[in-house]
């Protein structure tokens, strides 16, 4: 009888020990969703005389709505802050280049303004985009109004806590490079990791396979130097003014920046382009949001802007025993040997 009794203490204890190592395997590997919600909510904006907007880029929607599970809502009114409470993120497409302005400033009021910067502040994310100015009539539509957009984002004076930080050029313009550029326009850039902040997440997204190394873009610029700059184009790189006119040499051109404050998240892209279902060139099947890493890129914006890029696997060491182990398995493992001895004492 004493050696059932022991033998099956032996059997349970053998038991209790693969449980414990089982737990804490679960407990170790297990992953913690960022999101404020089950499903991400974002909003799309159409409501500012936006002539290049979701309807360019359903691909790019698309990609969210499959990758991330979210919900994607287009707006056609005003922010405020009630209809923007809740949300995860808000994509914002800069207005038309000649669009009719609401008010003194920008087709954005003062009050959608400040409702931003609140929504900013209480950790929502916002991703600004934009284009460069297209000299051809049939893409003349496509050309937004940085101007206006910045405007918005607090350039010209509001507390810190806007996102001045992410602006863009003042002016309008477009980027040209006469060495690394593809499709026989050298407004079609060619960028590889050279000039990408390969150790920001954006970039490296969380794993080799989501890594971005190659882009085509037909972008404008950011000159400010106070947010993370993410994106690069080569040494090679001027501008254009609206007449076509070189405003300077060749230098390295932002078009990508991000920047974190409070709990949220902002970035501003001076290329919307690069993500659209639009056709590279007239006679070619690839469009834009196909080309080399760009629906890559586009993904791990989301995916920093949801807060949601993966951390690195990590390696577990086999758990040690001993007296002073401290760690959640051992405390699991011992209690339940405790637990377990005290019953068969008791009985």
């Amino acid at each position: 009888m004493i050696a059932m009794k022991f033998s099956k203490k032996i059997l349970l204890l053998s038991m209790v020990f693969i449980i414990s190592i089982i737990i804490s395997i679960n407990l170790n590997t297990q992953q913690v969703t960022s999101y404020r919600g089950i499903n991400p909510i974002i909003i799309f904006d159409v409501a500012h005389q936006q002539t290049f907007n979701h309807t360019q880029m359903q691909s790019a929607i698309q990609l969210i709505e499959q990758e991330f599970d979210a919900e994607v809502f287009i707006n056609y009114d005003n922010f405020t802050y009630t209809n923007l409470f809740g949300a995860d993120l808000v994509i914002i497409p800069a207005p038309f280049i000649y669009a009719k302005n609401v008010g003194t400033n920008s087709p954005f009021t003062t009050i959608e303004d400040r409702a931003i910067v609140e929504y900013y502040q209480d950790g929502g994310s916002v991703l600004f985009l934009a284009n460069p100015y297209f000299f051809e009539d049939n893409l003349e539509n496509y050309s937004s109004n940085l101007r206006n957009l910045n405007l918005f984002m607090g350039e010209l004076g509001h507390e810190t806590e806007d996102y001045s930080s992410l602006a863009l050029a003042d002016q309008n313009g477009i980027l040209m490079n006469d060495y690394s550029y593809r499709y026989n326009d050298p407004r079609f850039i060619y960028i590889d990791n050279t000039t990408m902040d390969t150790e920001h997440p954006i970039i490296i997204g969380g794993n080799a396979e989501k890594t971005v190394n190659e882009l085509l873009t037909c972008s404008y610029f950011s000159p400010k130097d106070y947010a993370d700059r993410i994106i690069n184009t080569s040494l090679t790189t001027y501008d254009l003014d609206l007449t076509g006119k070189v405003l300077s040499g060749g230098n390295y051109r932002t078009i990508l920046l991000a920047d974190e404050k409070f709990e949220g998240r902002g970035i501003s892209c001076a290329s919307m382009l690069m993500f659209s279902d639009l056709k590279i060139v007239e006679n070619d099947t690839i469009t834009w949001f196909e080309a080399y890493d760009n629906a890559l890129l586009w993904e791990n914006m989301i995916a920093w802007l949801l807060k949601d890029i993966p951390e690195p696997e990590r390696i577990y060491p086999i758990t040690e025993f001993g007296f002073f182990c401290f760690r959640n398995d051992c405390y699991i493992l011992y209690f339940s040997c405790f637990w377990f001895h005290s019953i068969y004492n008791w009985s």
